[in-house]
């Protein structure tokens, strides 16, 4: 959270919100919203895929990714 608001690393944060939730038996998770100022904000879907991503890393081609995973 810290290198997102700080440190910048998606860029310069102009709002922030979060909550953490805790659960029976399950571990403690975060929901969180972050508003980018210009020239940073995601504006189409292509954007966000540039940044975020849902699948494994490859241990091929992505050794050190694949390990901080």
């Amino acid at each position: 959270m810290h290198e997102i608001y700080h440190d910048g690393i998606l860029g310069e944060v102009s709002a922030y919100i979060y909550t953490i939730e805790f659960q029976k038996r399950t571990l403690p998770h975060a929901h969180v919203v972050v508003i980018l100022k210009e020239p940073w904000k995601l504006k189409s879907p292509e954007d966000v895929d540039r940044i975020i991503r849902a699948t494994w890393p490859d241990p091929v081609t992505e050794p050190a990714l694949f390990e901080t995973v």
